[in-house]
């Protein structure tokens, strides 16, 4: 990085204005008027115009306290996991750094309208809307946004002279200072900074865009912390919320964020304006365009040391450290030698998996101090409706994806000494699979190509994700003994019917992926050693507790609605918020800013789920089959998949033939049916199906996963009405012989 680059970073604009203008500030402004640079307007929150409609405040009620006004008197914005990736990576961080700004108003949010969803008439307003949602969608830095303004009003002044040219207008970017306050850190002596965005705002900005039937509001909040500056010791932590509702689909949106040298020192501190809020809601509702919202907080999502923090419990390394029930861990040493040297270390172990159950009474009476110290608040007993055992989510992408997945695939394939590691051969024959089945992986997986063996320490949690799901069954059979075969298809069978929607509705099968995660943690010690049994292996157990008890909030909810994913994929988002190394709430906040002032990002924070099927590509390459014709498509838009010709691995689905015998297709065309004029899939079916694997008396065709010899030969006709959903299918060339999964969000 060069010099003038580094300290165009770091150095606040008041600061470069003074380098570069000696005579002060009241010299630079003059020159600046001069200029006549358009530029955004002092900020006055009478004039702010916001998408959305109209505030109307909760009613005072005797039950309890009205929100204090300085729980509002903050900037609104908009959120969500994907709201973020198209935001500006501010460079100009002038405008976070004024010192002579004015704070923000709740009047901010009066008055408001929803997005303009008419195109402007005025050329020069048309150009500057595209200019903005081009900034937004290509995550357009301010400088190179003012840049390209300046240079179009240079070279084209008899089209563009009236265009604004500096980037703070198109974002609208607010001219005050973030209305933050000190807050301890912990082990610091320096304090951190606070800033409370409001629930409130935040639901009131997306009621507008939710249907008139959605009448209560279900929520689940997020809270992590994360640095912002890789290397950093600084570290954000946002508290997120999630509305959860039926096929709407509702980005993320954040509620406060705190910003130190380290996680904030005192959870009651951290949480005091948010309980606020949160309590008068739980009890009085919200009340807005004359229709009042029932707010119902069904959980909290935590990873292990985030969840000890808020709650006030013992942290994972202690005896009684299990959140759902009274086991007691035991003290391990274990001895390490490598060479003369040996090492004592200790592990806290829990082996039991038949203890008593923890209770939401036990928990708000500290009736087990061994658990819950007395020493340590935990401010969400605040909220009554709340049961503070089983509301507070038990997270399967730390548990298990990197938690158990990481830990046993370090065990086969890793690079430190190991007696259960694999041989070199069968490590090779592993990494070559994965090489091998590159080329297969459906356009719904974010990650295309799964890395190899030898980047596992870097592995994400999607990548475990795919392997325990999909690649694992295929890849470990032979590779692995048949014991510790058999114990990895508990787990990979457990978790595909915790995440299926279509299994998570039954009863039955929720019990039996219970009865798998238990005999998968009682049969580990015998099968590796009764030093892997952590807490974090242990909890596998009372994962099933958790779809049990959500069905009663979201019907048909799985692991993947609860999980941490989309909190964990914001908080990605959010880093890219800020570039200067100060100032980096404020660069945050106005960034969200930013984008709750767009009517361009405003559109993206609901997607209503339609059960529309939409066809696409137009050819005329054939093939066809006799009584089909033009038109012709290479892709069906289904509302959670796409099927495409274009790729042998977005082209497999299974269809409803209509009777007990399973068809899964290769489709190579979708046409016209020439008499009755409805769309048809052109393709050859698989054949020769069997089971890839038995796990006891369980075949994996029951779940639908297969193992076939060969495509039929002969082309066939099937209705579109008639696929049911998407298969992944792994070709082995080498074998000559297919394998074959349900991609599990596409089946019911």
């Amino acid at each position: 990085m060069s010099g003038s680059f580094h300290c165009f970073l770091s150095k606040s604009g008041r600061k470069r204005r003074r380098k570069l203008n000696p005579l002060g500030d009241d010299a630079e402004s003059s020159s600046e008027s001069e200029n006549e640079v358009p530029c955004s307007p002092p900020f006055d929150p009478e004039d702010l115009t916001l998408p959305g409609p109209s505030f109307q405040p909760v009613e005072e009620t005797t039950s309890s306290p009205p929100i204090s006004p300085d729980v509002l008197e903050h900037l609104d914005f908009d959120g969500g996991v994907q709201l973020f990736n198209p935001l500006s990576d501010e460079s100009d961080v002038s405008s976070t750094t004024s010192e002579d700004a004015v704070s923000f108003d709740e009047s901010i949010v009066d008055n408001i309208e929803p997005p303009d969803l008419v195109e402007p008439t005025d050329p020069c307003v048309r150009m500057e809307k595209f200019l903005t949602d081009w900034a937004f969608e290509s995550n357009a830095s301010h400088k190179q946004l003012s840049l390209l303004c300046q240079g179009l009003v240079d070279n084209h002044p008899e089209c563009f002279l009236k265009l604004h040219r500096d980037a703070r207008t198109y974002f609208k970017t607010p001219r005050g200072k973030l209305k933050t306050r000190d807050m301890g850190a912990l082990n610091s002596s320096t304090p951190g900074r606070y800033f409370h965005i409001s629930i409130i705002k935040q639901l009131i900005t997306l009621l507008p865009l939710l249907p008139a039937s959605v009448t209560v509001l279900k929520l689940i909040f997020y809270m992590d912390g994360l640095p912002l500056i890789k290397g950093g010791t600084n570290e954000l932590w946002p508290i997120l919320m999630k509305l959860i509702l039926e096929n709407i689909i509702c980005k993320i949106m954040p509620v406060s964020l705190f910003y130190g040298p380290s996680k904030p020192a005192d959870n009651v501190e951290f949480l005091d304006e948010f309980m606020e809020e949160l309590k008068v809601l739980c009890t009085d509702g919200l009340e807005f365009n004359g229709t009042r919202y029932e707010v119902i907080v069904a959980g909290f999502g935590f990873d292990t040391p985030a969840k000890a923090f808020v709650l006030g419990i013992i942290y994972p390394n202690a005896y009684f450290s299990c959140p759902r029930c009274k086991i007691e861990g035991e003290d391990w040493q274990i001895a390490t030698v490598r060479g003369q040297n040996v090492k004592i270390s200790h592990k806290r172990v829990f082996l039991d998996t038949k203890c008593s159950e923890r209770t939401d009474d036990e928990f708000r009476s500290r009736s087990d101090e061994k658990h819950r110290p007395v020493d340590r608040e935990c401010p969400l007993v605040a909220i009554e409706s709340l049961d503070m055992v089983r509301s507070i989510i038990l997270d399967y992408q730390h548990l298990v994806l990197l938690g158990s997945m990481k830990y046993f695939m370090t065990l086969w394939f890793g690079t430190e000494p190991s007696q259960f590691k694999v041989s070199a051969g069968a490590k090779l024959r592993v990494c070559k699979g994965i090489r091998k089945f590159h080329s297969d992986v459906p356009c719904e997986f974010a990650r295309q190509k799964p890395r190899e063996l030898k980047v596992l320490s870097y592995w994400k949690a999607t990548e475990f994700r795919f392997f325990l799901l999909y690649l694992g069954p295929i890849l470990l059979k032979g590779v692995l003994d048949p014991l510790k075969y058999d114990h990895f298809l508990m787990l990979h069978l457990a978790i595909r019917i915790l995440v299926s929607r279509k299994h998570c509705s039954d009863p039955q099968q929720v019990e039996y992926a219970r009865s798998l995660l238990i005999s998968f943690v009682e049969s580990a010690p015998q099968i590796y050693s009764e030093t892997i049994m952590v807490l974090n292996l242990h909890c596998h157990i009372h994962l099933a507790d958790d779809i049990q008890y959500f069905q009663q909030f979201f019907p048909g909810c799985t692991l993947d609605t609860l999980s941490t994913f989309v909190a964990d994929d914001f908080m990605q988002q959010m880093k890219k918020l800020s570039r200067a190394h100060s100032k980096k709430l404020e660069q945050v906040g106005l960034r969200i800013a930013e984008a709750f002032l767009s009517d361009y990002m405003q559109k993206k924070r609901v997607v209503h789920v339609t059960e529309d099927v939409k066809f696409k590509d137009i050819h005329n390459d054939g093939p066809l089959s006799l009584d089909c014709t033009d038109p012709q498509y290479r892709s069906i838009i289904f509302p959670s998949y796409k099927i495409s010709t274009s790729r042998v691995a977005d082209s497999c689905c299974i269809l409803d033939s209509g009777s007990m015998e399973v068809e899964i297709m290769c489709i190579e065309n979708v046409a016209s049916h020439e008499q009755s004029k409805k769309e048809v899939v052109i393709g050859r079916i698989f054949k020769g199906l069997r089971d890839l694997y038995k796990l006891g008396d369980c075949n994996s065709s029951s779940y639908g996963i297969f193992s076939a010899n060969h495509l039929s030969t002969d082309l066939e006709v099937r209705s579109v009405t008639q696929i049911m959903g998407k298969y992944v299918c792994f070709n082995d060339n080498d074998l000559d012989g297919f394998f074959l999964f349900p991609l599990i969000h596409t089946l019911g």
